[in-house]
């Protein structure tokens, strides 16, 4: 509820007038009993913020000047109304022509203007401070000094406080009473996005609490606020403690399946196991809290809580939140990367049962791990692949991948399929595909998803196509039974696994940047490993002589073939259990049903509880162990469904 403003009154026209009773002692020399001014508003919120500047105002001249001064300073400023005034310091001395727009304006310009520098430096070389007949001493906070101004900033046509906007905000997302329009309205998103939001807002008042004070409370107004009290928000949000701690299960550095006895300086213990804190938060979760204060803004400026020429409302607004965001999130990016896979862990991250039990069968996420490992696409490449994805470019069976707006021209590339992915029957899946398809048009069966059992047309896949992809393999990877460093080992390390793989076996960079698609001079990998270099050596692996141009006897090769021979070379340093992966790709295929062609609508898979399905399933394909897997949760995997 708002706060009341004394010497407020309201006349007959429905006009709000402020009243000021002159002390009796004054009334013979000013021959009045009262001072009246026109606030020349019928808005309440307006008249009762110039009401209670005007108060401040008078307060402090009382307060700081003898009484008859005071007096006539009193009855100076409301002749001459709240917009008539002067401003000095040692050096400075600034007048409003007495007109609105000019005290406004030149408010503005002292406070959040081109005009503030230069009043800054006055007070910070110990000037003193008069404005509007108050005089302020040496000293003083320059923010608390120049507050003395508040009363000749502009007001909007519907002032409201932070916590007041806050709440009005919130209410309309849950579909409460809509302070604006007086009627009940439904929700307006899902009760996921209301969360977060909600989650935003009470980190903002946080923020205001412990930072802003005394500048700005919960009880400032929303258009008091700037550009950078937002930016500085994130700053301060970026630097939370962590709400969620991922757990270390590698062997390395003393994890919770450490050797005995073994110490570790990087982890803290909780709940009896060892966990890695996550240092910083990540680029998309800041982006996810400025967009909830950008919605929060919009929703002000529609209720009239905002001046027209706010900086808050400026088109600029938005890449003001994303350059503060960038800045915070550099030396995160430059500090930290993930980091490539070992030979042990993607023998047990591909040990065939394992992985058909813990992906359900499901065909999109057991071909997009191989492809990611041996072609090393990203996992929105392989989420939006299509039927005429599969070309052939000089008799070599390649997959092309079309330019992606959000990554640098060499995403648009053409990639061999190497000889361990045509082993496993991709070649055979897509002929499959493509002769159920057969009945379509030509220009339907090329747009046909090469994975027609995800939902293209859910909210997950349109937002960002691959998120379901890796949310599996996230899944997948937190079991113990892997060993893994969760912090650097995610999805993306089957790509540096490529790249670190193609340095070992001397591949020039030119065609390391045709295959896995990163920008011309970047490799894209910052941590580098001698691992796999290690490991070439140790398997005496060499590298056939490749003829580019013509030399008699030899006859030269295309890029293609050459791109293809170097992923052929790095399938063999893998060492998979290529017979069974291929049983996994064999089977998940026949558990894809077509359900109706036209709709894309395709089911896969199978659900733990299906037991009749189970039951036909090769037995090589169901874990001995089951205790290998018992900590792989189904609930965590992406409902494709939303």
């Amino acid at each position: 509820m708002g706060i009341s403003a004394p010497r407020l009154r309201q006349s007959r026209h429905g006009v709000f007038v402020f009243r000021y009773l002159v002390p009796p002692q004054f009334q013979e020399k000013l021959g009045k009993k009262e001072l009246r001014r026109s606030l020349r508003t019928k808005n309440a919120a307006a008249a009762r913020l110039l009401g209670l500047n005007l108060n401040v105002v008078i307060e402090r001249l009382l307060k700081y000047l003898p009484p008859s001064q005071a007096m006539d300073e009193i009855e100076r400023l409301l002749a001459a109304g709240v917009h008539s005034w002067v401003m000095k310091t040692r050096n400075l001395e600034f007048q409003t022509d007495g007109t609105e727009a000019d005290s406004k304006r030149l408010a503005q310009q002292i406070v959040h203007g081109e005009l503030r520098e230069l009043v800054d430096k006055e007070l910070e070389a110990g000037s003193g401070l008069y404005v509007g007949g108050v005089p302020i001493p040496a000293g003083h906070d320059p923010e608390v000094a120049k507050a003395v101004l508040t009363p000749f900033l502009p007001v909007p046509q519907r002032p409201m406080t932070i916590g007041q906007a806050i709440d009005e905000y919130m209410d309309g997302k849950q579909g409460k009473l809509n302070a604006i329009t007086g009627e009940l309205s439904e929700a307006s998103e899902s009760p996921k996005v209301t969360v977060d939001r909600r989650g935003t807002m009470e980190a903002f008042k946080a923020f205001i609490n412990e930072i802003c004070t005394p500048r700005l409370t919960l009880d400032s107004f929303m258009h008091e606020l700037q550009v950078k009290d937002i930016q500085d928000f994130l700053s301060y949000y970026s630097k939370r403690a962590p709400q969620k701690l991922k757990k270390d299960n590698s062997k390395k550095q003393g994890g919770s399946n450490a050797a005995k006895g073994e110490e570790s300086q990087l982890f803290t213990p909780a709940e009896g196991k060892l966990i890695v804190e996550n240092k910083t938060l990540s680029v998309s979760t800041l982006n996810k809290q400025a967009t909830n204060m950008a919605s929060l803004i919009r929703y002000c400026r529609q209720s009239g809580a905002l001046l027209n020429d706010s900086t808050l409302v400026s088109h600029h607004f938005n890449d003001d939140l994303k350059t503060r965001i960038d800045s915070l999130t550099k030396k995160n990016r430059a500090s930290s990367t993930y980091q490539a896979f070992d030979h042990d862990e993607l023998q047990k991250l591909f040990e065939p049962d394992k992985l058909f039990w813990c992906s359900g069968g499901q065909i999109h996420y057991i071909w997009a791990t191989l492809l990611a490992l041996h072609m090393g696409f990203r996992a929105k490449e392989l989420a939006t692949l299509k039927l005429k994805s599969y070309v052939v470019d000089k008799g070599v069976d390649c997959i092309q991948l079309f330019i992606d707006a959000a990554k640098n021209q060499n995403s648009a590339r053409v990639v061999p399929i190497p000889d361990r992915i045509k082993e496993l029957g991709f070649i055979e899946y897509w002929r499959y595909l493509k002769e159920k398809v057969s009945s379509l048009p030509i220009e339907q069966q090329d747009e046909y998803p090469l994975w027609p059992n995800q939902s293209v047309d859910s909210a997950t896949f349109n937002a960002d196509p691959g998120k379901n992809i890796s949310r599996f393999f996230s899944c997948y990877r937190r079991m113990a039974y892997f060993e893994l460093n969760l912090n650097v080992k995610v999805f993306h390390s089957f790509r540096h696994t490529v790249v670190s793989v193609l340095e070992a076996i001397k591949v020039d960079i030119k065609s390391q940047e045709q295959i896995v698609g990163h920008a011309e001079g970047d490799d894209g990998v910052k941590e580098r490993s001698e691992y796999w270099g290690a490991r070439a050596k140790v398997m005496a692996h060499a590298m056939n002589k490749r003829y580019t141009s013509d030399v008699e006897g030899y006859e030269a090769l295309t890029q293609s073939a050459r791109n293809k021979d170097y992923l052929d070379e790095i399938g063999k340093l893998f060492q998979l259990d290529y017979e069974g992966l291929k049983l996994v790709t064999k089977t998940a295929q026949e558990l894809l049903i077509c359900e109706d062609l036209a709709e894309i609508k395709w089911s896969s898979g199978f659900k733990r509880n299906q037991r009749k399905i189970i039951a036909k399933l090769p037995p090589q394909l169901i874990p001995k162990d089951m205790d290998s897997v018992s900590d792989f949760s189904w609930r965590t995997l992406p409902d494709e469904k939303d």
